[in-house]
């Protein structure tokens, strides 16, 4: 189709419309007013000419691919405009009219995060995900919190755990008890705690990190657990507290670290296991004898 600049057209669709049509190498099909000052409305529509407007500018943009969208440029009206009056949550992801905290313009995908308060995105995730900025206009604010999610301590941990898992290295244990040291198990939605409890990311004086539900913590036995006969180096994957690193151990977040720790009746289950591996705390075997002695 054509499109004519009309005798009063809204300039920042005319530059919007301008800008995509060129992505396209068609720029020609924009008819400037010199040439349509003449035709009547109802001889442009019998020419399949379209005016300009909003709408307009929406199908053209919405007819390129990703790759052609990502090249456009728009200026800071022009991404204003467009994250206004669009209305199309699918469309506005894709668009590179999203500014991040450091300046840069993209589109949205599955790495970005709105920033939130004061909380930094974690640095393991530098490469891996961008914060955008959010608006200081707060009717284009709620409009970015329609279709970004929001950088919280939640999705932080989530991220910081599923890119671990994708490496297959062990999660950053110290951004990670700083969130919690924001946050807390107890306010974080279930799964992601079951994900905390079975993920080995503390850290011990040993060569592999333990998963928080594979730490032995009995307050009340405490003085049995540090005698020096007792000793996880043979245990395969069960830890004391004494075994984690000492920096963890000082760290702010480690009193809510420990609610990560199994409950006392699974903890002595797991110590009676552990410790039925070492032959200093078995009895060996007892001959009953015969009946009739």
């Amino acid at each position: 189709p054509m499109y004519a600049v009309g005798s009063a057209p809204p300039a920042v669709w005319v530059s919007i419309l301008r800008r995509t049509l060129a992505a396209r190498e068609d720029e020609w099909r924009l008819l400037p007013r010199v040439l349509t000052r003449e035709l009547s409305e109802r001889q442009l529509v019998n020419l399949g000419v379209s005016g300009v407007d909003a709408e307009t500018a929406v199908l053209v943009l919405s007819d390129l691919n990703d790759d052609a969208l990502r090249e456009l440029v728009f200026t800071a009206e022009e991404r204003d405009t467009l994250l206004r009056d669009i209305g199309d949550t699918g469309l506005l992801p894709r668009l590179p009219i999203h500014v991040t905290t450091d300046g840069r313009v993209v589109s949205i995908d599955h790495s970005a995060y709105l920033a939130t308060g004061d909380l930094p995105l974690p640095s393991a995730l530098d490469e891996d995900a961008v914060l955008i900025q959010p608006h200081t206009d707060p009717a284009l604010r709620l409009i970015q919190e329609g279709f970004i999610r929001p950088l919280t301590v939640d999705a932080a941990l989530d991220a910081l755990l599923t890119r671990s898992a994708k490496l297959d290295t062990p999660p950053p244990w110290g951004q990670i008890a700083d969130l919690l040291d924001q946050g807390g198990p107890n306010a974080l939605p279930e799964a992601l705690v079951d994900r905390l409890k079975q993920t080995p990311w503390l850290p011990t004086t040993g060569a592999h990190p333990v998963a928080p539900q594979r730490v032995i913590q009995l307050p009340r036995l405490d003085p049995l657990l540090r005698h020096d006969e007792i000793s996880s180096a043979n245990w395969e994957d069960t830890r004391l507290p004494r075994d984690l690193d000492r920096p963890l151990l000082d760290h702010p977040a480690y009193p809510k670290i420990k609610d990560l720790f199994p409950d006392v009746g699974t903890a002595v289950s797991m110590l009676a296991e552990a410790l039925a591996t070492s032959p200093r705390f078995l009895l060996g075997s007892i001959s009953i004898g015969d009946a009739a002695d």
